[in-house]
């Protein structure tokens, strides 16, 4: 039996611990409210590339703790208290802009191949993959989607698809480099796999027709088939994921002429055909994949046999 003395260590320990866990709770929180869209490489932008890369450490493990609470638990639901101030304190649309800001000025970089975010690797890394893995957590909750502003994430999803396809040897290199799971190259996918599973609670109105004039399906699809027998099965995975799940809407079943060209002239087909035949029949080959790409599958054999009939009618 513990003595008397042994207890009160104890719970001394335990005062501690949860003083100091208040502590790093509030220190977490005055960072959050002090995040603004700062120049990028200024003293401030590189201020906050470190807070955001602690807040995907934190999120990362608080994600770990909630990850039984299952998908309908709410964030308020689940221990994920950084994500959590960062939807109360205003600040998740402003990192979206943050976010797509920061891409639009690496992809003009990179095109240059010249710039002062050419030099500092290190810093832009830390930035990307920190609010990288944070929207990554954040957007498993529907509260989060719905308070998302889907025009400006869309459009980052078809600028970052179109930068990839622009920029093969960057894509190449970033491949090479084997983290690309955490750069929006490919975390994109993953942000649009995460929206289009809950469209039905976001609204498919809300989400559908820019999806569409952005011509996301066919753009992800042109990037699988560039550069997705390269990718890890599992990015292989969501990414096809994202891409049965727009097949899956309401919207696309309705009007699905508008999302692939299956006329006879069309160059749509040969991107399917290919993508049927690499990355899409790599995770066929899995059994258990095979009821999470059906629709995918199913939507591109429907798509042979409509292209079949117009080259008939030629």
């Amino acid at each position: 039996m513990a003595s008397k003395a042994d207890r009160y260590n104890s719970k001394s320990e335990i005062d501690e611990l949860d003083a100091l866990s208040e502590k790093l709770s509030g220190d977490l929180r005055r960072s959050i409210r002090m995040l603004e869209n700062f120049p990028i490489l200024s003293d401030p932008w590189f201020e906050m590339a470190d807070v955001f890369g602690r807040m995907a450490t934190v999120s990362d493990m608080e994600a770990k703790l909630s990850a039984g609470k299952g998908d309908s638990a709410t964030l308020w639901e689940t221990e994920e208290q950084a994500l959590r101030y960062v939807l109360e304190d205003g600040k998740l649309n402003l990192c979206l802009r943050i976010l797509t800001g920061y891409k639009r000025a690496q992809t003009q970089a990179r095109k240059d191949g010249t710039g002062p975010m050419l030099k500092f690797t290190e810093e832009c890394d830390k930035f990307e993959k920190g609010l990288g893995s944070i929207f990554r957590n954040a957007w498993q909750h529907i509260e989060v989607l719905q308070t998302t502003d889907h025009v400006e994430l869309l459009a980052h999803i078809a600028d970052t698809f179109q930068a990839s396809l622009d920029l093969p040897d960057v894509m190449e290199k970033l491949i090479d480099g084997g983290d690309i799971h955490q750069r929006q190259e490919m975390l994109v996918f993953t942000y649009l796999y995460c929206l289009l599973r809950r469209v039905e609670d976001v609204g498919e109105t809300k989400v559908m027709p820019t999806l569409r004039a952005k011509n996301l399906f066919m753009l992800g699809v042109k990037v699988l088939c560039h550069y997705g027998n390269r990718l890890p099965a599992a990015q292989q995975l969501v990414s096809c994921q994202a891409l049965s799940a727009i097949v899956e809407t309401e919207h696309y079943i309705t009007y699905p002429e508008t999302y692939i060209d299956t006329s006879a002239d069309s160059k749509d087909m040969d991107m399917l055909n290919h993508l049927k035949d690499t990355v899409l029949g790599n995770v066929l080959k899995d059994m258990g994949n095979r009821k999470l790409v059906r629709p995918l599958n199913d939507a591109i054999d429907k798509c042979k046999r409509l292209h079949k009939a117009s080259e008939s009618k030629k």
